[in-house]
């Protein structure tokens, strides 16, 4: 033992030589004699009377330990005898009841839990929770006393902590032992030792946590003394005040429902914990965690109590309050100029940013009309007060509104009126004299720009514009750069005719400061290039005149941007790059070849992980392609090896990076147990964002766009990209990757099958391609049913409808066809069935909820129709494959699978017999039918046609919406005259209702659909066309609905180019109504860049005396945009 001890001593000499052969004779003789070696440090942990030896040899045995629960295969523990073995664990436990040094006891029940964690749940160490109880028991014979010896309750304590830490595996005990074990944690919160209440509080935490109902709900009635505890360590100062509410924030994010049934006291006690400005930063925060996490899975719960939205919103503004005011704050430090501001509160020991976060989750949490108008109420008194520092008040106001903006309903009837009034009041502070005010009002400017766009830049950009162009001259440059950023994020989802009149004034004054001697501070530089980058983006071509002077600039500021500015590197190159992209190429190609090499050579000189040009280098990769296009290929040979690279990391290595990212260092392991993170599999990671993953989405993101300008041009890379991004199909660690795959896959194969329709050797490869993908899908479709997440498995079922949708026809065989059908039915049913399980829970056989089965207030409800909205966003992507291969495979699909899917609709679309979910699903499988299988399967069809005319009236939003697709796929069918008049009757009826919401505003956009293929198809059966006609042109364009409205917009300008006198009118009468269609929708989102082109012709076509006639009526906006569309 002498000799292992010396060891011991090595380990901490100052001398590397001694350390590092101590280490070796250490791991020889675990290694070549794990037996003797085991002896050896029980003796120590026995007999040896130094504390440190002792500490040093528990260290040891838990990391033999440790290294047996990581590598079982391969650890010193299994080479041990089973004698052996026995013995230590009996003198594990010997040691643990007897040790009193505190360090020592810690970790010797560390390494009790980390082995009992292996080997209790096989049934391998019976002896330890009898010990364990016993250990606890001893405490009775001290009930009532003032104290107990160390001897009693150090050993005791341990015993509450292991019990806890291996809870997992002890479900089955807590179940047998239920009532016994409340009685021992009742106890255990009288007794004197306040570290055994503590421990006594963490096993309750882990029992809740770790085990259902059943078992913790006998603990609810310990709330009191768990909050008299509380109490009594906070008036006695104690250091365990914040351990305790860490545990009960355990139980807040595992089961808030434990507190229900003594809300009414725990809150405010809490609460009362959190606002008391006698306590320290960190207890104050930790208390205001647990309510947080409590509202955030059971706000109904906590709305019940009549005074909690108020007091937590009142409770988080005073936290925004309680920050220094710094006197130095206009002032740009050396270390800001090089590095970006990431809060204006630079202050780690303050509650603002935990008032401001808090209000966020608070926000998200609850719903908008809890929320809202009590939110509204205390920023209107903050913003009027005029006690001590009222600019405070006025800062934590509206700073407030900018992290809460985004929750302000649209839908909601007053909505405009009270985005008008927040957007006045907070122009109205923009000339407050305090500084860190006008940084308020230009963060919620921007912020609201961003989250309610493009309502806000529609109504208000001719106030908003004026007065931040005026605030980029603050003498504060915090305030002006701020006032840039505002802008900017204002100024993106401007049109250009509105932008147009402030381009010259604003392009003067950010010119002028761009060449400002001394230069300004680089934040303001930033912002102004940012600022210079969205002009060009919003009015495009009419960028032109300041090209000459502005490229000049960025190039040399890109060339001579020191190490330090990185960040100032990349807004110039990606300011280069949207100009690039927003003008005509032939100005831009010489300067695009000269940034190409730049961009090349800074890819090569190789970027850091943390390295801000990384993302603006990827980004601009994308823009580069997409303006050079072709010019673009022969850079492909220099870029991808890289790309590949990084997509080429595979998830055990990035487990494995990931683990060490987590793990500085073995002493640190040894010290903190970090290493349990080992004992993750690569499944444990997904979802964790760290710059690995992230490089690896930016990469597939860069691959998706080479892949989708250059098409054909891509050919000689296509089998290495499929052979790269294969694996990642079933990447694990990241959804958004499995995502990007698909998308990256599903273009490559859209690429493969037009080169294949003109080389017959391509098509044999494709074809190969084909068969071994539909196999790896129906692979991997059938892993997701059986352990993918319903997230996952909608990724998957989209991805493989796009790349069938890529295969288009003649490539499935019949057999193929039928399988891939079958397995969607087969995953309908299987959604159904969990469909059914959530049902079961939730409602009774009278429709109550059902408290026995855990359903037992609204929020369990919420959550089960969460989940159940989940399931329908599955089912409905299942069926956009059966969708896909009705397009390509009618013939087929009617012949394998017709009768079943005919069954499916009718069986789902009967009001009576079903939710609104199924009808849904069996009307959005209807439209599919019409325009794929018909007009083979319309006889079967005809049944529908009553249900749906019926859907369109609907009092729901989203039965009326697919009844209206459905109804507009049937109304492109010449068979559908003989529904004609009553479709019509309908149509007419839904198209007067003044309903509104977003919702419903998508239903009417499919109504006019409808109306657009009856005028396109049928417009010789409908007796009263004139009136049809008019009310169509009248209730154009549709707003909502994209695709519908592409659709419309498209047919309409089918029928004006057939010149139809219907649509014309008598005398053109209806032809300038219709122009001012074109022109509303010219460059938006409800066209396309076809309808774009033709619009253009058909302006150019009507000359301009004619236009000038037919513009008597329009807006200024429209004119305005005509004449741009004349130039």
């Amino acid at each position: 033992m002498d000799a292992l001890c010396k060891l011991y001593e090595g380990f901490s000499s100052p001398d590397g030589s001694i350390r590092q052969e101590s280490e070796t004779q250490f791991n020889n003789l675990k290694q070549s004699d794990p037996n003797t070696f085991l002896q050896l440090t029980l003796g120590i942990l026995q007999q040896q009377p130094n504390s440190q030896y002792r500490v040093q040899a528990a260290i040891s045995l838990r990391n033999v330990f440790r290294e047996f629960v990581l590598t079982p295969d391969n650890c010193i523990w299994n080479k041990v005898s089973a004698e052996n073995q026995a013995i230590c664990l009996a003198t594990l436990l010997k040691c643990l009841e007897t040790e009193q040094v505190n360090v020592v006891s810690l970790n010797l029940s560390d390494t009790v839990s980390l082995i009992a964690m292996e080997l209790f749940p096989c049934g391998k160490w019976p002896d330890l929770l009898p010990f364990l109880f016993r250990l606890i028991s001893n405490l009775q014979n001290y009930t009532g006393a003032t104290t107990a010896p160390e001897s009693v309750s150090i050993p005791a304590r341990h015993a509450f902590r292991i019990i806890g830490e291996i809870m997992p595996v002890l479900d089955d005990v807590v179940t047998s032992h239920r009532d016994n074990i409340v009685s021992t944690i009742n106890t255990a919160l009288q007794f004197p030792d306040v570290e055994i209440r503590f421990e006594a509080i963490g096993l309750i935490s882990s029992i809740v946590e770790s085990n259902d109902k059943k078992n913790w709900s006998p603990l609810v009635p310990l709330i009191p003394s768990i909050l008299e505890t509380l109490q009594n360590l906070i008036s006695a100062q104690h250091a365990l005040v914040i351990d305790v509410l860490y545990r009960l924030t355990t139980i807040s994010e595992s089961e808030p429902a434990f507190y229900r049934q003594h809300f009414s006291i725990f809150f405010p006690q809490i609460l009362n914990i959190a606002k008391n400005i006698q306590l320290s930063t960190d207890i104050r925060q930790a208390a205001m965690e647990c309510l947080l996490c409590i509202v955030e899975t059971r706000p109904m719960m906590c709305v019940k109590h009549p005074s909690f939205v108020n007091d937590m919103v009142s409770t988080l503004l005073s936290f925004m309050l309680e920050f220094d005011d710094d006197p130095n704050w206009s002032e740009i430090s050396p270390e800001q100029e090089e590095n970006d501001l990431e809060s204006d509160i630079d202050d780690d020991d303050c509650l603002y940013p935990i008032g401001e976060e808090g209000l966020d989750r608070l926000a998200r949490a609850l719903d908008a009309d809890s929320f809202i108008p009590i939110f509204y109420q205390f920023v209107t008194i903050y913003m009027q007060e005029t006690s001590a520092h009222p600019w405070k008040y006025r800062y934590a106001a509206i700073m407030a509104i900018a992290q809460t903006i985004e929750y302000l309903p649209e839908d909601d009837d007053n909505y405009q009126d009270r985005i008008g009034q927040i957007i006045s009041r907070v122009l109205g502070f923009l000339q407050d004299q305090f500084p860190r005010v006008r940084y308020a009002c230009c963060q919620t400017i921007g912020q609201i720009s961003l989250d309610h766009s493009p309502f806000i830049q529609e109504a208000f950009h001719s106030s908003v514009i004026p007065q931040l162009i005026q605030a980029i001259d603050d003498p504060i440059s915090k305030v002006s750069s701020h006032a840039l950023s505002a802008l900017i994020n204002f100024t993106e989802e401007v049109v250009a005719e509105d932008l147009q009149p402030y381009v010259r004034p604003l392009m003067e004054k950010l010119l002028g400061i761009l060449h400002k001697h001394p230069q300004p501070p680089r934040i303001v530089r930033e912002q102004c290039i940012t600022m210079v980058a969205v002009i060009a983006g919003v009015i495009e071509n009419d960028f032109t005149p300041y090209y000459s002077t502005v490229i000049p600039y960025l190039k040399k500021t890109m060339n001579e941007a020191s190490p330090q500015l990185r960040t100032l590197k990349g807004k110039c190159i990606e300011c280069i790059t949207i100009i690039g992209f927003s003008i005509d190429y032939s100005i831009f190609k010489n300067d695009a070849q000269e940034i190409m090499l730049v961009f090349l050579q800074l890819l090569g000189s190789g970027l850091k992980g943390d390295d801000p040009l990384k993302e603006y280098l990827q980004e601009a990769l994308q823009r580069m392609c997409r303006i050079m296009k072709q010019d673009f290929v022969p850079y492909l040979p220099h870029l991808l090896p890289g790309i590949f690279n990084i997509l080429e990391t595979r998830e055990d290595s990035l487990a494995t990076k990931l683990l060490n990212s987590n793990d500085s260092s073995s002493d640190e392991v040894d010290k903190s147990d970090g290493g349990s993170l080992g004992m993750l599999s690569a499944h444990d990671f997904i979802g964790m964002r760290t710059s690995l993953v992230l490089d690896m989405e930016s990469s597939l993101d860069i691959l998706n766009t080479f892949i989708e300008v250059l098409g054909p041009s891509y050919h000689e890379y296509i089998a290495g990209t499929i052979k790269v991004i294969h694996p990642l199909i079933r990447f694990s660690l990241s959804d958004e990757i499995k995502e990007k795959t698909y998308e990256v896959l599903s273009g490559l194969l859209k690429i493969m099958r037009e080169l294949a329709e003109r080389d017959s050797n391509i098509r044999t490869q494709f074809s190969q391609i084909m068969n071994e993908l539909i196999t790896l899908f129906l692979s991997v479709m059938d892993e997701e049913c059986r352990t993918g997440t319903i997230d996952s498995q909608v990724i998957v079922i989209n991805g493989v409808q796009e790349c069938l949708d890529s295969f288009g026809n003649n490539i499935l065989n019949n057999e193929q066809v039928a399988i891939i059908a079958s397995r969607c039915f087969d995953m309908l049913q299987q959604s159904f069935v969990r469909r059914r399980k959530l049902d079961e829970r939730s409602v009774g056989e009278n429709g109550e909820i059902q408290a026995k089965l855990d359903v037992d207030d609204d929020d369990d409800k919420r959550c089960i129709e969460e989940e159940k909205e989940q399931e329908q966003e599955l089912r409905l992507n299942i069926l956009g494959i059966l969708g896909v291969l009705m397009k390509y495979y009618p013939n087929v699909y009617w012949e394998r699978v017709g009768n079943i899917t005919i069954q499916l609709v009718s069986q789902h679309i009967v009001k009576v017999h079903n939710n609104v979910e199924d009808r849904v699903l069996g009307f959005h499988l209807s439209a599919d039918v019409f325009q794929y299988l018909c007009p083979t399967a319309y006889q079967h069809c005809l049944p529908w046609i009553q249900h749906i005319l019926e859907g369109i009236n609907d009092p729901i939003a989203s039965i009326q919406q697919n009844c209206a697709y459905s109804l507009a796929q049937a109304a492109k069918l010449e068979q559908f005259s003989g529904v004609l008049n009553d479709a019509l009757q309908v149509l007419l009826l839904r198209l007067q209702s003044k309903t509104k919401g977003k919702s419903f505003n998508l239903a009417k956009d499919n109504c006019i659909s409808v109306l657009s293929n009856i005028i396109v198809h049928h417009q010789g059966s409908i007796n009263n066309i004139n009136e049809i006609v008019n009310l169509w042109i009248s209730l154009l364009p549709i707003k909502y609905d994209t695709d519908e409205a592409q659709n419309s917009h498209t047919a309409l300008m089918n029928l004006v180019d057939s010149k139809n006198p219907l649509i014309l009118g008598q005398n053109l009468e209806n032809f300038p109504r219709i122009l001012a269609i074109f022109i509303d929708i010219y460059g938006t989102s409800m066209s396309n860049d076809s309808l774009n082109s033709r619009i253009k012709l058909l302006i150019a076509q009507t000359g301009p005396n004619n236009l000038q006639s037919f513009a008597a009526n329009f807006s200024k906006k429209q004119i305005d945009k005509l004449q741009k569309l004349c130039q």
